[in-house]
C-alpha cells in the first residue's frame, strides 16, 4: 500500500502581472511579470515520478519569477 501522505499536496498561489501603455496608434510599451511573489510549488512525489514527465515544461512554480518587457510598433 502507498503512503497516504502522497495523496495531498500543499497549496500555493502564483500571481501574474501584465501591463501596457499605448503611446499612440502605432507604438505600445508592455511589461509582464510571471509569478510576481516568486512562489515555489510544493514537492509532489507522485507527479515528479510520473512516466515521461518533465516538470520544467509547464508546471507552475518550477521556474520562479520571470520578467518580460518590450515595445510593439505597427507600420
Amino acid at each position: 500500500a502507498g503512503n497516504a501522505l502522497q495523496c495531498t499536496v500543499k497549496h500555493f498561489l502564483s500571481v501574474d502581472l501584465n501591463g501596457s501603455v499605448k503611446v499612440n496608434d502605432k507604438f505600445t510599451f508592455y511589461a509582464i511579470v510571471q509569478n510576481l511573489f516568486d512562489a515555489h510549488a510544493p514537492f509532489d512525489p507522485n507527479t515528479y515520478g510520473g512516466n515521461n514527465y518533465n516538470p520544467a515544461w509547464a508546471a507552475s512554480g518550477i521556474i520562479g519569477r520571470s520578467i518580460k518587457a518590450g515595445a510593439n510598433f505597427k507600420f
